[in-house]
């Protein structure tokens, strides 16, 4: 097993130095910050909310379910499942999405990043057994940046549109809405399965994403004056900063 690892590292650092891009000595990863100076630059306003009567209703809506339903389930999912196998479930969540990363990579002419992304997938796939272990990060790999349709389209120019709120999959935008069906479909792991099976991998994300995030998301519902504002800012913000390529949070294991 080391010697397989050894080599596989060998590999990838070999194939890394046609592919590796310096990075300029005064380009910053302080999401705060650049976030603050957009702000003043625009005066906050990232997308215009004129569906805000509709989005409303519809984040009040998800709250109900949110509350009643996926909460409940997350907490019992976290009593049964104790945090090193929630890791695990994380990791092999993340996996899943590299295809549909690699793809909006590519497209954004992100050679390092489509680079990265598949050697991450290659490794963790297959020494990692699916994902369950980030083999690829023990091997000096990068952590990859996350990339959806959504920002491919921002990258070429595409502005956020109008603030939506989906029922269930909560905010979103007139860009990348129907981002989200192109992701669908590049997606391998949708093709050839059924119904049931598309089901229970959707529900594992929702329920792994509420997890990771539970206690942002219950502390902005329960002291934010307006957790429908709040939570609209933050997305916007998170979004043009995800198109700008400017946060440091990249996804370390897959």
């Amino acid at each position: 097993m080391n010697t397989t690892v050894g080599l596989a590292s060998a590999l990838f650092f070999l194939s890394s130095a046609a592919i590796a891009q310096p990075v300029p000595a005064n380009e910053t990863d302080d999401y705060a910050d650049d976030l603050a100076g957009y702000e003043e630059a625009t005066g906050g306003e990232l997308a215009a909310d004129p569906l805000e009567p509709m989005n409303r209703v519809i984040h009040d809506f998800n709250y109900g379910v949110d509350y009643i339903l996926i909460r409940p389930i997350t907490k019992g999912y976290e009593f049964i499942v104790p945090e090193p196998g929630r890791k695990a479930v994380g990791r092999v969540v993340d996996n899943w999405e590299a295809p549909v990363v690699l793809a909006n990579s590519l497209l954004q002419l992100d050679a390092e990043n489509s680079f990265v992304t598949f050697w991450r997938f290659m490794f963790n796939t297959t020494l990692g057994v699916g994902g369950l272990f980030d083999i690829a990060s023990e091997m000096g790999v990068p952590p990859r940046r996350d990339e959806d349709f959504g920002q491919t389209l921002g990258y070429w120019g595409v502005g956020h549109g109008a603030y939506l709120v989906l029922p269930i999959m909560g905010p979103s935008s007139l860009r990348d809405t129907p981002g989200k069906v192109v992701d669908w479909f590049l997606q391998p792991l949708n093709w050839g399965t059924k119904n049931w099976e598309r089901f229970g991998m959707a529900a594992t994300r929702g329920i792994n994403y509420r997890s990771r995030y539970g206690n942002f998301i219950d502390d902005t519902y329960d002291n934010s004056l307006d957790p429908y504002a709040t939570f609209r800012s933050l997305y916007l913000q998170r979004r043009d900063a995800d198109v700008r390529n400017l946060r440091s949070d990249a996804s370390p294991s897959e």
